[in-house]
């Protein structure tokens, strides 16, 4: 399992592109026509002619800059594909005109679609070995297997690595990709799934992987997740060069939670041999999320079995400790045989257990996948009731910052107790009524005495508020001279009358 790299922490625009594709349909080749550099660096792959780890390369546009991951394409290595397809804004679909659509293409552009993608170019290759009649048939397929999806309307080129036929033509594509705005979710801090960690002699402990979020800079302190160890960034380089930031979709060497359980949104493909009747609860899965990979148990929350095609609201407990945030998106795989079968988002990254078929977490999950946080909001201060709940805590499960947690707070009708804390105020006026009804029925039960312990009323009231909650209560309701506080200060066993 790989780790991340994250600390609390705009640059020139910087666009991610996965070159994707069966094995053998001259993705690397491609790339080095396009880019003059060579991506398989390893012997190995040089002496097999068949990439086995990430390539990178770079283009450069009068836009932008363009970062190509070159992915394997051999089905025993789809794990690193994953790893590479983490923080892409858009892909190059690399079909071989002599094959045509093969496995590897399939299971490679169901990742792209699983990770929401939505921009990319396809590239027909090997085009000078079929004639112009059979390019033609090949160029319609293609056309058919991405119709309905995020690459229906994407330039289909024709190309050869071998003889340099189209790759103009494709730069001059990337370029026209590149003048489209990048959009990324805004994160709180600085997040980098690594795929590769090794030790340069004289150097030290070097780390690579394509920022997420937030800005890198030298001499930062980060965490090392999962597991929190600290440690702090000596240099950085980006495209080979030394760099004195890094910024979010550029290859670089607080805010993730470690995690064992996450909620989450999962949709299955459709038409997969390993879940041709769907998925039932308790099934074991592989998740691979970020650059991370883990086996999971799926709880399915509102439902007894999951149909091919369809997305329902899951709990996944992992069997180790993961790193990851709300939001992020993953991919799942058959345990055996291993093939893509699913994939989706996390909704809560550090969820308690729930209950199956409870209609209020399903409701709160559903209202968190559809992406209104004001709602969202209001769904946590329901559940949490006269406890409230904690500002960072809750923004950290919405996936803001508390500064746009707080901004919320008037919209979902909450009531900040103090920094720290917000509580539903419907909640917090029912705990008002409650604690003057409880004061008035010990008056009746005890009329000779004169108060009674402030922390005694805290004990009758079920389920019990929040101790800051319940003192900024009795706070109001001295204020309001509702209640009269034998003591200048509220601490809870005060007498309270």
């Amino acid at each position: 399992m790989m780790q991340a790299l994250t600390t609390q922490a705009s640059a020139a625009q910087t666009l991610t592109l996965g070159v994707i594709g069966h094995v053998d349909h001259g993705k690397t080749a491609l790339v080095r026509a396009l880019t003059g550099i060579e991506t398989d660096r390893l012997k190995e792959e040089r002496e097999r002619g068949l990439s086995i780890v990430l390539g990178f390369s770079y283009l450069e546009t009068p836009h932008c800059i363009v970062d190509l991951i070159d992915v394997p394409g051999h089905e025993d290595f789809i794990r690193a594909m994953i790893s590479g397809a983490t923080g892409l804004d858009g892909v190059v679909l690399l079909v071989a005109a002599n094959e045509g659509v093969m496995p590897q293409t399939r299971e490679h552009f169901d990742i792209a679609r699983l990770l929401d993608l939505r921009r990319g170019v396809i590239v027909v290759n090997k085009v000078d070995v079929i004639s112009t009649e059979a390019l033609h048939a090949v160029i319609e397929d293609v056309r058919a297997f991405v119709r309905g999806s995020f690459l229906e309307t994407a330039p289909i080129i024709a190309a050869s690595a071998l003889n340099g036929q189209g790759v103009d033509t494709l730069r001059s594509a990337l370029t026209d990709l590149a003048t489209l705005p990048v959009e990324r979710p805004a994160a709180q801090g600085f997040y980098l799934p690594l795929d590769r960690v090794f030790i340069v002699h004289g150097f030290g402990l070097v780390a690579t992987g394509t920022l997420r979020g937030g800005v890198l800079g030298i001499d930062e302190r980060m965490q090392i997740m999962p597991g929190g160890r600290s440690a702090t960034v000596r240099a950085l380089q980006s495209r080979n060069q030394p760099i004195d930031a890094a910024h979010p979709g550029q290859r670089v060497p607080g805010f993730l939670t470690s995690t064992r359980r996450i909620d989450a949104e999962l949709s299955l493909l459709e038409n997969q041999t390993p879940i041709q009747k769907g998925i039932k609860n308790g099934a074991s899965v592989r998740l691979l999320l970020g650059t991370t990979e883990a086996i999971a148990r799926i709880s399915l929350l509102d439902q007894q079995n999951m149909s091919p095609g369809s997305t329902a609201m899951v709990q996944l407990q992992c069997d180790r400790d993961i790193a990851t945030h709300a939001s992020e998106r993953f991919v799942i795989r058959s345990y055996s045989p291993m093939t893509t079968i699913g994939g989706g988002r996390v909704l809560d990254a550090n969820p308690v257990r729930h209950r199956r078929f409870d209609e209020s977490v399903v409701r709160r999950l559903e209202t968190t996948a559809a992406g209104d946080p004001a709602e969202m909001l209001q769904q946590l201060l329901a559940e949490a009731r006269a406890d409230g709940i904690d500002i960072a805590a809750a923004a950290e499960r919405l996936a803001l910052t508390t500064d746009g947690l707080r901004a919320l707070t008037g919209a979902a009708e909450a009531i900040e107790v103090n920094e720290r804390r917000v509580v539903e105020k419907a909640s917090y006026l029912e705990l008002l009524e409650r604690i003057v009804a409880e004061i008035e029925q010990h008056h009746r039960t005890a009329p000779h005495r004169r108060g009674v312990a402030a922390g005694r009323v805290k004990t009758r009231i079920s389920p019990q508020p929040h101790d800051e909650v319940f003192r900024r209560a009795i706070g109001d309701l001295v204020t309001s001279a509702r209640i009269r506080n034998d003591v200048d200060t509220p601490p809870a066993p005060e007498a309270v009358d």
